[in-house]
């Protein structure tokens, strides 16, 4: 809005009014340094062209197999030690003294819940599943030997029920969610299918970055000693190609197909296309978890192919969210939907979801709102790309191909040069006046299985079409009280109690509208 004046007036429509003092918040971390004036300011923060040559940031969603900006080379024996940073306090702020917790991210803790009826119930609370401050493969590692080190504690102690606390968790490190749940059920295989929007640029993309494939996927800075110019820009562009996530995705070979379960070697086989309501998608793709890599082996591969097995059952785990789960969390919540019963009984994991409001329209018992709260209600699409991720792939897929990027050929570079210079583009990008990343866009659809291959999961109904829908014995939805809101024991609590206390769902639960 207008700036209206040291001072402003709201008028309500019953005649109150209110004056308040206007404030200026100065975002942490900007820096004003040498803004003296308004075109300073313009210079620094609005300027598209001063987002030229800013790397674009390590993707929050990215495979371990390429490096990202941020990996290192470091084996996987050493990785936790590639940032290091200040020891943390025994214990996070408001929670319980912690079973276990990592070593640095602050963001992974478990907990053994203590008294009459809760001795067997452990909680493993998950804000997110990367810290933006930490390095993935360090953080990897180490949420890897967290998880590990809690199952192997549960087991010992005998604990036989699991609570998983994603409260708050946005997302984070894609690998970090597989992981997890091949640890929980390490004999069950994690089904996986995604696409992309199939675009005339992401075509093209696809097509010259293939190409050069095998300079991409092996791109080394050291071997660069040539002073042509020429050599310079195309170093520079495998470079960036290099570290992009997004292109990660439109390069054949590492990728396979989930309906056939063939390695997709080829740019036709991987570009499809798929057709979907009219509109054209990349073919269904899906990662191999399972494979051994270099650096970092998800649960079940390589160093990690012999694992104990979990002591929770399906029937034994609760997913506690309070709505806000999305991306990575998403992916976590579908794949622990996906696992039946013990002996392939129809039995999903139990939900519960707190917080939320009274609505009137849904009908009240009790006084109480009836009705259930999605348990997940973020965007969760299998991947983000960042516009730094598509601006670089435009700029570089233009160096690389001299065709594209002939002057003459307008109606078929249009598009990469809308994301190569494009004003709206260069606006958008991450890095501007030092900012953190400012656009990105929900990147690869992600899909339930593969009897649903039709509807991406972020056009689903969460409860209806991926919990199976919400019933007494497997879903729970109640408010947050006075005493949940100074720590989240009392939510625990309340939440095992719902399904394995004495009184149960009838009377710990708001009625479910009909």
């Amino acid at each position: 809005m207008d700036y209206q004046g040291q001072n402003l007036t709201l008028t309500y429509e019953n005649g109150q009014e209110v004056t308040v003092e206007s404030v200026a918040m100065v975002r942490m971390g900007a820096n004003f340094t040498g803004v003296r004036t308004g075109e300073g300011f313009y210079t620094l923060f609005c300027d598209p062209d001063a987002s030229i040559g800013v790397e674009p940031p390590a993707t929050t969603e990215v495979p371990p197999q390429f490096p990202t900006s941020t990996r290192t080379d470091t084996s996987a024996g050493d990785v936790s030690s590639t940032n290091t940073l200040p020891p943390l306090s025994p214990t996070i702020s408001n929670y319980p003294w912690p079973a276990v917790r990592d070593n640095g991210s602050n963001i992974t803790s478990g907990y053994f819940l203590n008294g009459t009826g809760y001795d067997d119930i452990v909680v493993l609370a998950l804000s997110e599943f990367y810290p933006p401050d930490m390095d993935p493969m360090a953080y990897l590692v180490d949420f890897q030997a967290t998880i590990a080190n809690l199952l192997a504690k549960s087991r010992e102690q005998n604990k036989t029920k699991l609570i998983i606390d994603v409260s708050e968790n946005g997302g984070g490190l894609v690998a970090a969610a597989y992981e997890l749940f091949a640890q929980l059920f390490p004999n069950t295989t994690a089904f996986s299918a995604n696409n992309i929007r199939e675009t005339l640029s992401v075509v093209q993309i696809s097509n010259v970055s293939s190409a050069d494939a095998v300079e991409i996927k092996n791109f080394d800075a050291n071997t660069f000693d040539e002073i042509n110019p020429d050599e310079t820009a195309r170093f520079k562009a495998l470079s960036s190609l290099h570290e992009n996530s997004m292109v990660e995705q439109l390069i054949p070979g590492h990728l396979f197909s989930p309906i056939t379960g063939l390695n997709l070697t080829a740019s036709d086989a991987l570009l499809g296309p798929v057709i979907l309501d009219n509109d054209t998608f990349t073919a269904y793709q899906y990662h191999p978890w399972n494979q051994t890599e270099d650096v970092f082996n998800i649960t079940g591969a390589g160093n990690r192919a012999n694992v104990p097995p979990s002591p929770f059952t399906v029937e034994n785990i609760v997913l506690l969210t309070d709505g806000a789960c999305s991306s990575t969390c998403a992916t976590l919540a579908r794949l622990l939907y996906s696992v039946n019963g013990t002996n392939n009984a129809k039995i999903k994991i139990k939900t519960a979801v707190v917080g939320g409001r009274p609505d009137p329209a849904l009908g009240t018992v009790n006084n109480t709102s009836t009705g259930p709260m999605q348990a997940v209600s973020g965007v969760p699409g299998a991947q983000i790309f960042y516009f730094s991720n598509l601006h670089e792939a435009a700029k570089a897929v233009l160096v690389l191909s001299p065709e594209l990027n002939s002057t003459t050929n307008s109606t078929e570079n249009e598009d990469l040069l809308l994301l190569a210079e494009g004003y709206a583009m260069k606006r958008s990008l991450a890095g501007i006046g030092g900012g953190e990343a400012a656009g990105s866009i929900n990147g690869k659809n992600d899909f339930v299985s593969l009897d649903n291959l039709e509807t991406p999961i972020q056009f689903l109904s969460w409860n209806e079409d991926v919990i199976g829908g919400v019933n007494e014995t497997n879903y729970c939805h109640y408010y947050y009280t006075k005493e949940m809101v100074f720590g989240p024991t009392k939510v625990w609590e309340r939440a095992a109690d719902a399904f394995w206390g004495e009184d149960g769902e009838d009377k710990l639960c708001l009625p479910l509208s009909d």
